[in-house]
């Protein structure tokens, strides 16, 4: 993810750095054997800022950078909880805008829209295998909301029309052979890989758990002279389903 302004290393670089010019202004004022008192320039002041977060830092306050650290430190957060256009008022893309309206060059709000409209593609391609077209082109608008000429919206909407036109398969899997790993299984999956190799097919696995989801792609996988392409789905109802055009 984007590196953090409010880093717990760093967060506190701007009060210290006021904190060392007082102290010094302060033994200046109190040391016997009279040291003049030299106003701070503006190139030192900006020099023990030292924030390379901040692209243009000479052109902002220092109010300015402490709002944009803790604009990207919210930004951060709301990226990992999904928060990515919702809630309206608590929202990474909002909180994105909002340092871009102070410093237009940022690059780590830029990057954080892109980082975005990645994760809006990559939900609309996972509803997509799962059969949830129209969650797939609510998450493929939302990308194109933020940035139409993000270069993978293209190749995200030709694979999302055609999973909604391929050909599908599925097949249901018994919970007690999978809980047996039982051989009968295994020859069923063998039969599965030989279908997907004739098509040059991917698959969906549905599994109650990852350890039983890598176990069915081990078996597939084995089976084929190329690697399946597969996507997993938690599901209480295993099941391989089989993509083709």
């Amino acid at each position: 993810m984007l590196p953090l302004l409010n880093d717990p290393e760093k967060s506190q670089m701007f009060p210290q750095s006021r904190q060392i010019i007082h102290c010094l202004v302060i033994l200046c004022a109190a040391t016997l054997s009279g040291c003049q008192m030299v106003q701070p320039s503006e190139d030192s002041v900006q020099g023990l800022i030292q924030n390379k977060n901040v692209d243009h830092a000479n052109d902002l306050s220092l109010d300015q950078i402490d709002r944009i650290n803790l604009l990207l430190s919210d930004a951060f957060l709301a990226f990992q909880d999904d928060r990515l256009t919702t809630p309206i008022e608590e929202n990474a893309y909002l909180i994105y805008m909002q340092v871009l309206s102070i410093d237009p060059k940022n690059n780590y709000a830029n990057l954080g829209l892109t980082e975005i409209v990645e994760k809006y593609l990559d939900w609309a391609l996972t509803a997509a295998e799962q059969k949830h077209y129209r969650k797939a082109t609510d998450y493929l608008n939302k990308a194109r909301s933020i940035d139409d000429a993000h270069p993978n919206i293209k190749a995200v909407s030709i694979q999302i029309e055609e999973s909604r036109l391929a050909k599908q398969i599925e097949f249901k899997l018994s919970v007690s052979e999978l809980q047996n790993r039982s051989n009968k299984l295994v020859t069923e999956l063998k039969k599965v890989a030989l279908i997907v190799e004739k098509y040059n097919a991917s698959v969906v696995i549905a599994a109650r758990s990852d350890k039983e989801g890598r176990w069915i792609y081990k078996h597939l996988n084995d089976a084929t002279a190329d690697r399946v392409k597969a996507t997993f789905e938690p599901t209480k109802t295993p099941f391989v389903r089989v993509l083709y055009p």
